[in-house]
C-alpha cells in the first residue's frame, strides 16, 4: 500500500511465512524521483520481533514488535532501499493475514502478510539399517526433511519385536540424525522390530516402524571374466550371492580405481561395460566387491592384459609377378602381446601360410592379366584386426633364352651370345639388350630370335645378361662365361709339359710303359703341341702359352738295295726266315752267358731294366 501523502513506494518481502518459522522480512523503498528524502524507517506488527539488520549511516533501535531506523537518508535518486528484520510466526489453526506497518518519515503504511498453517508431517526419506542387520553394534541413521516449519526432533527405537523398546541417542546434523544401536546376541535370522518418530516445528509429529532380519553371512562374489587378453572396450562379468538380501551394492575396480558402482540381483549374472583407454598396456587386475544390507561384503578378482594397439603388418611382394608362375611373398607381422591368427588371400582366393616366428610366407599364383589384390589379415589375442592390401599386376610371362658359345672359352675367344623370345601371346620387343664384360648391345630380334658377338676378356667367370622392356616390366635371363686361364704342366712332371684348360692340373707318375696318367679330379686337356715341349721345363701359370718352333721333319729308315733283295719271291723269302733264326739263336745264347757273371766294367745290365 502506497500512503497518499509520501511519494515513496514500500513493498514488504516475502508476503507469506509459515507457523511457528522464524523468517527475515524487508521492506524495500524505492524514492526515486520522490518528493521528500526519507530519513526515518518505522516496521511495526502483531509478530514477535527478533531481531532487525544494521545499516552504516543508520542507527537501529528494536522492541518486542517494532524496529526503527533513523539519521540516514534514502535520496530522492534510489529506487531499492531495503530494511530487514526478523519475525517469528505464531501456531495457526488455519492460514491467517497480519498487518505490518511501515512508517516513512512518520507517514503510515500498511503490508498484508500470511501465516500459513503446516497440516503435514515430516518427511523420513532415509532409515538405515534397513531390510537386515547384523548381530552387533551397528550405526543407525535417519534423514528428515521438513520443507514448510522444519524439524523439531526425531527418535529411533528397536526392540524384539515382543519385548520393551530401546531407545538410541541421536546426534542432529541438519536432515540426518545418527547414533548407535547394540544389536548383540539376536541368532542369525532373527527379527528385530524399530520405531521411527519425527515431529516437525509446528507440532506435526509421522511415525515410521519396520523390521529388520538379522544377518550375519557375507555375501559370494565370483569374478568369470574377461581372463585373458583385452582391448580398451569391456565386459566384465560377474555374481554375487547372499544368503538373505535380495540385492547387492557392488563396485567394479580395475588397478583399484573404481569404474562403476551398480545394483546386482542376488544369485543373477550381471554384465557391466567400462571402457580402459585411460589404462596403460599391459598386464592389470580387475576385481568387483559387492555388500548386503548389513555391511558385510565379498569380493573376487582376475587378471587381464591390456592390449591398446592392432597387429603391425609389413607386407614384402613384388610388384609384378609373371602369368601363370608361382611368386613367393613375405609379412612381418608383430604385436605388443601376440598375433592369435593370420590369413591371406589373392585376388579373391585363399592362400596358405608358413611361419616363421614374426614372418609369414605364402605363394601367389594367376592365371588372368591385370591388378590383383593380395591382402594380408592379422588378429591379436586381445581381437583388434588389421588388414594390408597390396596391388600386385599379373604381367605376360616372356621369356628370353640366352646361349653362349664357345662356353668356355679361352680370352682371345669370340663370344657369340644368341637366343629368341618366348612370347606369353603378343609382344611388343623390336630388340633385346646383351650386357656383356666388353660392352652393352642392343641386338634386333629376327623372327623373334637374336644373335651377336663380342670379345671374351681375360679368365675368370662372368654374367652375361639379355633382357628387353614390355610395358615397364623388364624381362631377363643371364648366364655364365667362363674364360679359361693359360697354365703350365707341373715342374715335377718328367715326361713333359702341357697347357691346362679351365684351371685343370696334371700329374705324372713312372710306369713299366713309359705312359703318364691323369688326375682323376681335372677335366684338362693337352695338345699335341704340348707334348713335344721340352722335358724338366716349366712355365709360369700366369705366362701366355707360346708353342715350340717346328723342327725339320725326319726322313724314314730305308734299307739300301743288295742283290739278296734281286733274288726271286720264294727264295728270298726263304733267306729272310732262315737269318731271322740265325739271329734268334745268337741272341738267346748271349743272354744265357750274361745271366752268369756281373757286367763288366762300363757296361750296362739290361735285365730286367724296365721293371726297376
Amino acid at each position: 500500500m502506497v500512503a497518499a501523502a509520501q511519494a515513496a513506494t514500500v513493498t514488504l518481502s516475502p508476503t507469506s511465512v509459515y507457523e511457528s518459522t522464524s523468517s527475515w522480512l524487508s521492506l524495500d523503498v524505492n524514492n526515486l524521483n520522490g518528493s521528500s528524502i526519507v530519513t526515518q524507517v518505522i516496521a511495526n506488527s502483531s509478530l514477535s520481533l527478533l531481531s532487525a539488520a544494521t545499516y552504516s549511516g543508520w542507527t537501529t533501535s528494536t522492541t518486542a514488535q517494532s524496529a526503527t531506523w533513523s539519521g540516514g537518508s534514502v535520496e530522492t535518486n534510489v529506487r531499492s532501499a531495503l530494511f530487514e528484520f526478523q519475525v517469528r510466526a505464531p501456531l495457526v489453526l488455519s492460514d491467517v493475514q497480519v498487518i505490518v506497518e511501515a512508517r516513512m518519515n512518520g507517514a503510515p503504511l500498511f503490508l498484508n502478510l500470511n501465516v500459513l498453517n503446516d497440516v503435514s508431517p515430516p518427511n523420513v526419506t532415509v532409515v538405515s539399517p534397513n531390510g537386515f542387520v547384523a548381530p552387533a553394534a551397528q550405526n543407525v541413521s535417519l534423514l528428515v526433511v521438513d520443507s514448510e516449519t522444519g524439524v523439531q526432533n526425531a527418535s529411533y527405537q528397536w526392540s524384539d519385536c515382543s519385548g520393551s523398546p530401546v531407545s538410541v541417542s541421536l546426534t542432529r546434523s541438519g536432515s540426518l540424525f545418527t547414533g548407535l544401536a547394540n544389536f548383540a546376541g539376536f541368532a542369525e535370522g532373527s527379527t528385530v522390530c524399530y520405531t521411527v518418530t519425527a515431529t516437525n516445528n509446528a507440532g506435526e509429529t509421522a511415525n515410521f516402524s519396520g523390521q529388520l532380519r538379522v544377518d550375519a553371512t557375507p555375501p559370494s562374489v565370483t569374478a568369470f571374466g574377461p581372463t585373458g587378453f583385452v582391448n580398451e572396450s569391456v565386459d566384465f562379468r560377474f555374481q554375487a550371492a547372499d544368503n538373505l538380501a535380495s540385492s547387492l551394492s557392488c563396485a567394479l575396480s580395475v588397478n583399484g580405481s573404481v569404474l562403476q558402482t551398480l545394483s546386482a540381483a542376488n544369485n543373477t549374472n550381471v554384465v557391466a561395460s567400462s571402457n580402459l583407454s585411460n589404462f596403460s598396456e599391459g598386464s592389470l587386475v580387475w576385481s568387483v566387491s559387492c555388500v548386503d544390507g548389513v555391511g558385510l561384503s565379498g569380493s573376487s578378482q582376475q587378471g587381464i592384459v591390456l592390449d591398446k594397439q592392432p597387429p603391425v603388418i609389413t607386407v614384402n611382394t613384388p610388384a609384378t609377378i609373371l602369368r601363370g608362375v608361382s611368386t613367393s611373398f613375405s609379412s612381418l607381422i608383430t604385436d605388443t602381446i601376440g598375433v592369435a591368427s593370420v590369413n591371406a588371400s589373392f585376388d579373391g582366393s585363399a592362400v596358405g601360410l608358413a611361419q616363421n616366428g614374426s614372418v609369414y610366407q605364402g605363394v601367389m599364383n594367376s592365371a588372368v592379366l591385370g591388378a590383383k589384390q593380395l591382402v594380408v589379415q592379422a588378429r591379436d589375442n586381445a581381437g583388434r584386426t588389421t588388414a594390408s592390401n597390396v596391388s600386385v599386376q599379373v604381367v605376360p610371362n616372356h621369356r628370353v633364352t640366352l646361349s653362349l658359345s664357345p662356353n668356355p672359352a679361352n680370352p682371345t675367344s669370340t663370344i657369340t651370345a644368341s637366343g629368341s623370345v618366348v612370347g606369353d601371346g603378343a609382344f611388343a620387343a623390336s630388340s633385346v639388350l646383351v650386357r656383356t664384360p666388353s660392352g652393352n648391345f642392343t641386338t634386333p630380334l629376327s623372327n623373334g630370335s637374336y644373335s651377336v658377338n663380342f670379345g671374351a676378356p681375360a679368365a675368370g667367370s662372368y654374367l652375361i645378361y639379355v633382357e628387353f622392356v614390355e610395358n615397364g616390366v623388364t624381362y631377363v635371363n643371364q648366364s655364365t662365361l667362363t674364360v679359361a686361364s693359360t697354365v703350365n704342366a707341373d715342374p715335377s712332371f718328367n715326361g713333359g709339359s702341357g697347357i691346362a684348360r679351365g684351371g685343370g692340373r696334371r700329374s705324372s707318375s713312372g710306369g713299366s710303359s713309359g705312359g703318364r696318367s691323369s688326375d682323376s679330379s681335372s677335366d684338362s686337356t693337352v695338345s699335341s703341341a704340348e707334348e713335344s715341349a721340352p722335358k724338366n721345363v716349366s712355365r709360369s701359370r700366369s705366362a701366355v702359352y707360346q708353342p715350340l718352333d717346328p723342327e725339320v721333319p725326319r726322313q724314314a729308315l730305308t734299307p739300301k738295295a743288295t742283290g739278296a733283295f734281286t733274288l726271286p719271291g720264294p727264295v728270298k723269302w726263304l733267306a729272310l726266315f732262315i737269318g731271322l733264326l740265325v739271329l734268334a739263336g745268337v741272341g738267346s745264347y748271349a743272354y744265357q752267358r750274361r745271366a752268369k757273371g756281373e757286367p763288366k766294367d762300363g757296361q750296362v745290365n739290361w735285365d730286367n731294366y724296365f721293371e726297376k
